[in-house]
């Protein structure tokens, strides 16, 4: 076993040849209204050897599980299975059926720009209009909390703090700015999908953060140095050239199913090809970690029995693989782990265990992004409440499968136990052997859907 806790103990990776790229296909735009994609295939031709590895599009990936329902809830009670499918299947078929997560991106000329603070600490609010008549010609919502508003007549009376010359520019921001978990899975998305369908001399103007700074440089040290203006909040930009946003059909992050993850499972490919040969079972403790904020930290002992049901499950059923235990710090240096550690740790799992967190919802997007079937893709297992342990998150089944479903994951859940609270929590174990014995025994892993 790997403790991954320190910048000194990184996975023993595979080194991968020099690659090259080919020509990314052309996708049909169109500035003023909706713009649609084609499907993209990046390809890697790497030294003394022909292999072509493509990012194929999410609905072809596992077909029988498309378009995504819920993940499988492994529990012994059938009424909280019951429970579970309904509110999350209804949920899901919601934002399925009444939303496309493809914005519509909108392309305005000599506009003034500002992303405003609100009275809720998480949210903001972004305005564009044309200085000449703010009260007429401004941007819309596509629908009510998309993040886009009038601007005040206190806006549009700010004075200017910077002019930016002519050019193309785009112009994003989301909730939670400077949450490495939101911005991984709200503001990510769309900011990859606006890469993918403007002109590569555009750049981006993004609220200043460090998690931004950090998430990006070590996405895409390209594009973090040369296509982001790094702007304040309740400040004005005057806009000389064309501005271009993404005007949401529902709230600031990609809601609906499913396309909209795409373009960032391409950028992963482009900017980090590498699949390590070493694979892992990674299990995320927030145990121990400083950065662990809104309680939800397994009871001690009882986060020892599960470590040991799951290497006596891997015993069982073979499991060959490294089981690498990560809360997301380097202890040598008393720090949060660089992302680009995060990264690789995460790129080399084949399942990942562990309880709803940021180091769950941050670093799925560093998982395989090359999976060609069902069985391919990356096992994730959750632990969430149910509605007989709602304390620990204010409300039941609070999971990141409702925004993530749009990666390729093989996405499975257990609930916490009645007797967690919000700082302390448990998990019923023989759920969590049933889960495992499902994922690592032969359950078809086209069928998440369809609980057994």
């Amino acid at each position: 076993m790997v403790r991954i806790m320190m910048s000194t103990t990184l996975l023993a990776m595979a080194i991968l040849a020099t690659t090259t790229y080919g020509k990314r296909s052309k996708m049909r735009r169109r500035l003023e209204g909706e713009v649609k994609i084609d499907a993209e295939e990046v390809k890697i031709e790497e030294e003394g050897n022909s292999m072509k590895r493509e990012v194929i599009p999410y609905a072809e990936i596992c077909p029988e599980d498309y378009p995504p329902k819920h993940a499988m809830l492994h529990d012994h009670r059938p009424t909280a299975i019951q429970e579970y499918e309904t509110f999350m299947g209804e949920q899901v078929l919601q934002w399925n059926s009444r939303y496309d997560d493809t914005p519509h991106v909108m392309s305005v000329h000599g506009y003034y720009y500002g992303v405003w603070n609100t009275d809720h600490h998480y949210q903001t609010e972004s305005s564009a209009w044309n200085p000449n008549s703010p009260t007429t010609e401004y941007l819309h919502n596509m629908m009510p909390s998309s993040g886009w508003v009038q601007p005040t007549v206190k806006h549009v009376d700010l004075p200017v703090k910077e002019v930016l010359e002519e050019g193309d520019w785009v112009g994003f921001s989301s909730w939670f700015i400077g949450n490495y978990g939101h911005f991984v899975h709200d503001h990510l998305p769309t900011i990859s999908f606006l890469r993918s369908v403007v002109p590569k001399t555009t750049k981006f103007l993004l609220v200043d953060s460090k998690v931004t700074r950090m998430v990006l440089k070590a996405l895409d040290p390209d594009f973090y140095e040369n296509r982001i203006k790094w702007i304040e909040r309740d400040e004005v930009y005057e806009i000389k050239g064309n501005l271009t946003v993404a005007l949401r059909n529902s709230f600031q992050i990609t809601i609906g199913c499913c396309g909209a993850f795409d373009p960032m499972r391409r950028w992963m490919a482009e900017a980090h090809p590498e699949l390590p040969e070493k694979r892992t079972i990674l299990y995320y403790t927030r145990g121990g970690s400083s950065d662990t904020t809104h309680g939800r930290v397994l009871e001690p002992e009882h986060e020892r029995q599960i470590l040991e049901h799951i290497r006596a499950k891997m015993a069982q059923h073979n499991i060959q693989e490294e089981l690498v235990i990560f809360n997301g710090r380097d202890t040598e240096h008393n720090r949060t782990l660089p992302v680009e550690t995060q990264y690789e740790i995460f790129r080399a799992a084949r399942t990942i265990i562990g309880p709803h967190g940021s180091g769950l919802g941050g670093n799925y997007a560093w998982t395989n992004p090359y999976p060609t079937n069902c069985a391919d893709r990356t096992q994730l297992l959750e632990f969430i409440p149910g509605t007989d342990s709602a304390v620990v998150q204010t409300y039941a089944f609070t999971t990141y499968y409702a925004t993530i479903r749009k990666w390729p994951l093989d996405y499975h859940n257990i609930l916490y136990t009645a007797e967690s609270s919000y700082l302390t929590t448990y998990v019923n174990l023989d759920d969590l052997d049933h889960a495992l014995d499902y994922m690592w025994g032969g359950g078809d892993p086209a069928l998440n859907s369809e609980p057994q």
